[in-house]
């Protein structure tokens, strides 16, 4: 498997740090994924390993301030004024230009992980054209009247806060829960997976598992409120859209959550493009599971037959 890197520059010049994988042979179509929270892209390489070897060829890049997308003078996971979700958005049509330009004539299939299912569906909504079909993996639904108190929380906590200081409040606010169900716990992440040596892999890269700026916080809060407004939603375009996660996953709230976003769009007129997956067992990274051969070989069979 080939691999290549690449830097480019965002939609404000923000750095964008690019991975690709590649086979031998012509590729069958394009699979580009998108990260979620507090990691980076190449935690994707044993996935999109297999990929390649199915035919794909896959792309993936770091968020702005996530991974190896740090400029000169920035600090991992430290959003100001200018690192909208919007600008984030606008990053991934900048990246999905770069790759049509290298990649003719391919079909484009978006995978969006946690931060990145709900980066995937603003996506979806702003600039879907580009994409032919879309899976949107481990995302979480919006409680608006909880949404709207953590966002004046993170107003404030913002007000008080040095500039470039880290929010551990607005932190615990977003994952603190999530370990809960899980008790006893072996670890502050167990609720990632059900295999332990994926959870310290995660633990022990420095590229993962901070606490971000209030801003960016303040951010997320509203984009995923953003995200399941009904005039947003309905310039998804009718494309197959497959939603997937693991049913004990709290960020979905134990399926509950990924079946209230799936019901938004089956009432919205999307029901004969949308698909429900729920993995028994699993937890928020299905692609890091125990039974993640599983999980590869459901979402290739999904995107060859849809």
């Amino acid at each position: 498997m080939e691999e290549k890197r690449f830097r480019i520059d965002g939609i404000d010049g923000s750095s964008i740090h690019i991975m690709m994988y590649r086979g031998e042979d012509s590729p069958i179509g394009i699979v580009h994924l998108l990260h979620g929270m507090a990691e980076h892209c190449e935690r994707y390489r044993h996935f999109a390993s297999y990929l390649v070897s199915n035919g794909y060829v896959v792309y993936t890049h770091d968020h702005r301030k996530h991974g190896k997308s740090i400029a000169k003078g920035q600090t991992i996971g430290i959003f100001d004024k200018k690192d909208t979700f919007s600008n984030v958005i606008e990053d991934v049509r900048i990246v999905q230009d770069f790759i049509k330009n290298r990649e003719k004539g391919l079909e484009l299939i978006l995978l969006g992980h946690s931060m990145g299912s709900l980066i995937c569906r603003r996506y979806l909504q702003e600039h879907g054209a580009y994409v032919s079909k879309a899976i949107i993996m481990g995302t979480m639904a919006a409680q608006p009247l909880l949404l709207k108190v953590a966002i004046i929380s993170g107003k404030i906590v913002r007000l008080f806060s040095s500039k470039g200081s880290r929010s551990a409040f607005l932190n615990k606010l977003v994952v603190g829960g999530f370990n809960l169900q899980f008790e006893p716990t072996r670890t502050e992440c167990d609720w990632l997976s059900r295999d332990n040596s994926q959870v310290d892999k995660y633990l022990s890269d420095e590229l993962c598992g901070y606490s971000y700026s209030a801003t960016f916080y303040i951010n997320l809060f509203k984009e995923v409120m953003i995200s399941q407004v009904k005039a947003n939603i309905k310039k998804t375009p009718q494309i197959p859209l497959l939603f997937v996660s693991g049913a004990s996953d709290p960020v979905g709230f134990n399926s509950e959550g990924v079946k209230k976003v799936v019901n938004l769009y089956e009432a919205f007129g999307y029901g004969e493009n949308v698909s429900l997956k729920l993995f028994d067992g699993c937890r928020h990274e299905i692609l890091n599971e125990i039974n993640k051969e599983e999980v590869y070989y459901y979402i290739l069979d999904w995107i060859k037959n849809h």
